[in-house]
């Protein structure tokens, strides 16, 4: 049964355990960790002590993180031998031991390769450097329960292609209904070509020009009819989780309270519909 989610980021402004006992005192159960609180946690010290204690905060609140957001800075493509490898690697292995710790079962991560396209690489020469990092990290998670899912980014045939060549059952991926907007793909395809690779997912809108990250059914131009009824079909049981910042960063925290209990509300009547 999904379990209706936001994005931690949508409370950005909070301590990670004020964002923990704000959403519970919102009827939320789950969240994702937001690359943000994901960073502020890891500032305390060590990764692994610091999720262990976070974890036992929220479980005594009933609340629990099984999706989290890796390092949004972080741009796995990277050449081989190079120290900037080296730092992604480093760091994303950190992230992952702190994910394991707090009990995360969907690690979200880009593809990457922005960095070296703008200095003129081709996308595919970037691909060939993402799997590389990608088989190692998958190395190191291996015998946890933590998954690397990748999000559909600039090209979402990315996504497709990493996960289809390395093809392990440890690298899923997770539905950005926005991206995938603004990149000419579609949530029905997408979903359905992931089948029960789709662990995580980023609920959002957009009107087709700039990554808007607003709720369904507003100005977005996004068709939603049988969106939860196509994950049904495949099988998904993870978080119907929304990424929408664009409908709370920058407004009095009142009004993203008020925001917080109707995208509450909408996620039930989306899990309701049919067809």
């Amino acid at each position: 049964m999904m379990r209706i989610s936001v994005w931690s980021s949508f409370l950005v402004e909070l301590p990670p355990e004020e964002m923990v006992k704000t959403l519970v005192e919102h009827d939320f159960r789950a969240a994702e960790l937001s690359s943000e609180h994901g960073w502020e946690l890891l500032k305390r010290g060590d990764g692994e002590s610091v999720g262990s204690e976070f974890k036992a905060f929220a479980a005594d609140h009933g609340f629990a993180f099984p999706q989290a957001h890796f390092d949004l800075g972080a741009d796995i493509s990277q050449p081989d031998g190079s120290a900037e490898r080296q730092a992604v690697l480093d760091n994303m292995k950190r992230w992952c031991d702190f994910f394991v710790a707090v009990g995360v079962k969907a690690g979200v991560m880009h593809p990457g390769g922005e960095r070296l396209w703008k200095q003129g690489w081709e996308r595919s020469d970037t691909l060939k450097l993402s799997a590389e990092v990608l088989q190692e990290l998958l190395a190191h998670i291996a015998g946890t329960p933590l998954t690397l899912c990748l999000e559909n980014s600039w090209h979402y045939e990315d996504t497709m292609h990493l996960v289809d060549t390395i093809d392990s059952p440890d690298l899923c991926v997770c539905m950005d209904t926005g991206h995938l907007n603004l990149t000419g793909g579609h949530w029905r395809a997408f979903a359905e070509w992931s089948g029960d690779r789709l662990k995580a997912l980023h609920i959002a809108d957009n009107m087709g020009e700039t990554d808007n990250h607003i709720l369904p059914y507003g100005l977005g131009t996004i068709k939603w009819e049988g969106f939860a009824e196509t994950l049904r079909s495949i099988g998904y049981e993870g978080l119907f989780n929304f990424e929408v910042g664009g409908d709370a960063h920058g407004r009095p925290l009142s009004v993203q309270l008020a925001k917080l209990d109707y995208t509450r509300e909408l996620a039930k009547v989306m899990l309701s519909e049919q067809g």
